[in-house]
């Protein structure tokens, strides 16, 4: 038996466990009253249970006659009565001080899971088929409120949050947060092995909370406060960061049917800094992608979790080559089919200015041709990308032309640098004509020339 504590926002794995006492094979359901004392039923018989040692003491037995069998749902009504179910849908009133169990009905759900449910006045319990809204004036009335494919919840109990149960999937020994209005199911955090039953005072609570609110970072493990989130940082590098933490939360007290997400503030870098999707969810329309604002509408059928699934696939983005430090704010509000709007969380996203890798390839040069001419990037360690394909760190050509080398080393922001290289042709020249002549005769000579161009000649 074991005490817990959650974070008010139910923020995943954050559950505190204390161990109160041994288990005990409570197999048919436990509550607590209105009086403050904890009950549960085994075998038709009520027993109370002292939370601080975990030891029960049996109140209550069924009168004699036909026995009850296969009870899987308990729940107190009064300080003295209590609503149960069996396996087969049957529901029961015990009234301990009357000393009865009166069946008032079926409630038409033939595969009862282990638990009952008070919350916000109205009556829960589990099935194989999902959640079930029990009418307790009419239990034929009983319906499907949340379909729970995939999970086996064999215990409720109330939240202090709007339209939100607590269950335990028995199968994945772990607590969810179950929302009767879009039926999303959401993991809070892991129980110990074999938790099966589970109970809250918070089932009499007058009210639960129904505030409309977005957190993007629940249990503030980024550093930022409230529903804030501090993203990771834009260099250079890397261009791209996420606007909010694993553990968003979501409250709300209708369907959500509208979010955005606005990049706002100074934007040195515009048009280079801009909002981006990396996919897309069923159920839910993105536009603006590209843009500094991202609106998520539901088309249908769209849960929470689908829309937290959304926000996971949006960026911020700066492709500047070189991008102006400074923090960028990214904000985020959503609105439901009550009309209520959430607050606005913001997620910070610091862009920050490296060093620039110094790359210098020297004044353009001017080469005969046949010459070999090397050029030389510096920067040993880094990694290389010239223009004519190689990667070292020197090349050596032999041809004109333009040659460009980018440099980066994984710590400074990549730089380039560009040389012309201008090879000048090789002139051949011949002297023919006469090799002798007498004094003062003239002589014939003709001069040979493979040039291209006109020669000034001085001799």
């Amino acid at each position: 038996m074991f005490k817990f504590e959650l974070n008010a926002s139910l923020c995943s794995d954050d559950c505190n466990f204390t161990e109160i006492g041994p288990s005990t094979p409570w197999g048919d359901g436990v509550s607590f009253c209105p009086n403050g004392n904890l009950y549960e039923l085994t075998g038709g018989a009520i027993y109370q249970v002292d939370t601080l040692s975990g030891g029960s003491t049996l109140i209550f037995s069924p009168p004699p006659g036909p026995g009850i069998q296969n009870m899987e749902g308990f729940v107190c009504y009064e300080d003295s009565t209590f609503y149960s179910l069996d396996q087969f849908g049957n529901l029961y009133l015990y009234n301990i001080l009357a000393g009865t169990v009166v069946l008032l009905g079926h409630t038409g759900i033939n595969d009862v899971l282990e638990d009952l449910v008070l919350f916000d006045g109205e009556y829960y319990f589990s099935s194989y088929e999902g959640i079930i809204h029990l009418d307790i004036s009419n239990p034929s009335n009983s319906y499907v409120i949340v379909p729970t494919p995939g999970y086996t919840i064999s215990g409720l109990t109330a939240s202090s949050i709007c339209g939100t149960l607590l269950g335990i999937n028995f199968s994945e020994d772990e607590l969810v947060a179950i929302n009767l209005f879009d039926g999303s199911i959401t993991h809070v955090c892991f129980l110990p092995n074999n938790t099966n039953l589970i109970a809250s005072f918070a089932e009499f609570s007058s009210s639960t909370s129904c505030d409309v609110y977005i957190d993007l970072d629940c249990n503030d493990s980024s550093g930022a406060m409230g529903s804030d989130y501090n993203s990771s940082n834009i260099t250079c590098l890397d261009g791209s960061a996420g606007i909010a933490d694993i553990d968003i939360s979501l409250q709300y007290d209708a369907i959500i049917v509208e979010m955005t997400v606005q990049l706002i503030g100074l934007l040195p870098d515009s048009p280079w800094e801009f909002l981006e999707t990396a996919g897309s969810i069923p159920g839910i329309d993105f536009s603006g992608a590209g843009t500094d604002l991202i609106t998520l509408t539901n088309t249908g059928g769209a849960k929470s979790t689908d829309f937290k699934d959304a926000l996971h696939l949006i960026s911020y983005n700066n492709s500047a080559v070189y991008p102006t430090s400074g923090i960028r704010n990214v904000e985020v509000q959503f609105s439901t089919a009550s009309g209520s709007m959430s607050n606005v969380a913001t997620a910070f996203i610091p862009v920050i200015e490296l060093p620039l890798i110094n790359v210098a390839l020297g004044p353009d040069q001017i080469r005969c041709e046949g010459e070999t001419v090397v050029f030389d990037a510096g920067n040993p360690g880094s990694m290389f990308e010239w223009s004519a394909g190689q990667s070292t760190q020197t090349i050596s050509v032999t041809e004109a032309g333009e040659y460009s080398v980018t440099v980066s080393n994984g710590f400074a922001c990549p730089n380039q640098d560009t040389v012309g290289l201008e090879m000048l042709p090789v002139i051949h020249i011949a002297l023919t004509g006469d090799t002798e002549t007498c004094d003062n005769e003239p002589a014939n000579l003709t001069i040979n020339t493979d040039a291209i161009f006109p020669l000034t000649i001085e001799g």
